[in-house]
Order: C-alpha cells, then structure tokens, then sequence
C-alpha cells in the first residue's frame, strides 16, 4: 500500500486485484491454503516477492480476501455475480472499501475528478500539494472507475423540482453554504472550490490560485 496523506492506498490497479481474485476462487476454490501455490497462480515465482505481498495486501484492502486469506462472500460475488447489477454493486463496493476514495466520494457529492483533483485529494487526505500531485492521477483512475459501478440514484433522490435543482447548482457554484470553521474560500468558475481552515491550509489556496492565473495567461497567450 501507498501512503497519501492520513491514507493507504492499493498500489496495483483494481483489475489486477479482481484478476487475482478470480484466479483464487476458480483455480483454488477460494482458499489461499499454500502461499507459494498462489503466488506462482498469479506469476510470481515464490510468496517471497515483495510485490505479491502488496498485490495480496491490495485484496484485503479492496474486501476481495479477509485476514485468513480466503475469498470473501464481495469476492466470490465479483468472481461470480448473477446478473450485470449485482457485479456493477459488488464492484463499487469493493472500490468504496478503499478510504480516501470513499471520503473523497462523500466530499465531492460523487461528482467527477476534474483537472483540479489534486486539490480535494490534498485537502481530504491532508497532506501538502506535492504529495497530492504526485498521487493524483493514480487517485482519479480508481475514484472515476468507482463512479463507473456507482448504482443508479432512486426516483426519489432525482424527483426535485428543476427550481430545486437549479438552486442546488446555484448554491454549489457560489459557495452560499459555508461551514463556520471556514475562514476562505476560494471558488473558480467551474464551481471547484477550496477551504481555508488552518494555516496549514494556505500551501494548497496559493496552489489553487495559482493554478487559476496560469490557466487564465495560458488563454490570452493562445
């Protein structure tokens, strides 16, 4: 695992983990009973190689596999599921296992990753804006991959009126409701938004700012 921030995160992909786990249940009916036979199943030549290790640690932390290494019942649905819904359920499920994507999914309401993401991920795992950027694409594959399974909203979380709909956009765009811990908070025109809570905080607004101005002497350059 990865550390960002307050964070671990899977160093290998999620299809690499689902492939892993694939291999445990079809080929050793789900239980890693000798773990060099597992570890040359998934083509490492002993459990000594410390990328199986990481690769069997990525499952755990997805809920693929618990702590005696067996399949676990997300798994075995993921491995196999009854019909599209329930792989695309079990698939977010196992995403939304991972932490940071799960607080980073609450923070952002589910939107998508934007150019910007680094800037929520800094702010979410807290940590400073080298540490996101250095992440951050690694972060939006997973968090877009999640979106991808997300389940579909109900009718009554979509049955808002479109003056409440429209007053929703408008108040994430403009900011109106902003927590009291807040003492800046700096908003582009796409509506992403940063908050200053702390002096701890200001490396990442001067990055965010920043970011802005380029972007805007970019445009006139062009």
């Amino acid at each position: 695992m990865v550390n960002i921030g307050d964070f671990r995160f899977p160093r290998y992909s999620f299809d690499e983990a689902v492939e892993n786990t694939e291999k445990l249940v079809k080929e050793l009916n789900g239980e890693i009973n000798n773990q060099e036979n597992f570890a040359k199943a998934i083509g490492h030549k002993n459990a000594g190689s410390g990328a199986y290790r990481k690769k069997r640690a990525d499952m755990k932390k997805f809920g693929l596999i618990d702590n005696n290494y067996q399949a676990t019942t997300l798994g075995r649905t993921i491995v196999h599921p009854k019909n599209d819904k329930e792989e695309r359920d079990a698939k977010f499920e196992a995403l939304n296992n991972i932490d940071l994507l799960h607080e980073l999914y609450e923070y952002t309401g589910g939107k998508p990753a934007g150019e910007d993401f680094w800037i929520k991920v800094s702010e979410v795992a807290d940590t400073t804006p080298g540490e996101a950027k250095e992440h951050s694409d690694d972060v939006k594959k997973l968090y877009n991959q999640m979106l991808d399974y997300e389940p579909h909203k109900t009718t009554e979380e979509t049955s808002n009126s479109p003056e409440e709909q429209e007053n929703t956009k408008n108040n994430t765009k403009t900011g109106s409701s902003v927590p009291e811990d807040v003492k800046l908070r700096l908003i582009d025109a796409d509506g992403n938004k940063f908050d200053v809570r702390e002096e701890k905080d200001l490396p990442v607004a001067k990055a965010f700012f920043e970011s802005r101005i380029s972007e805007i002497e970019q445009g006139e350059e062009e």
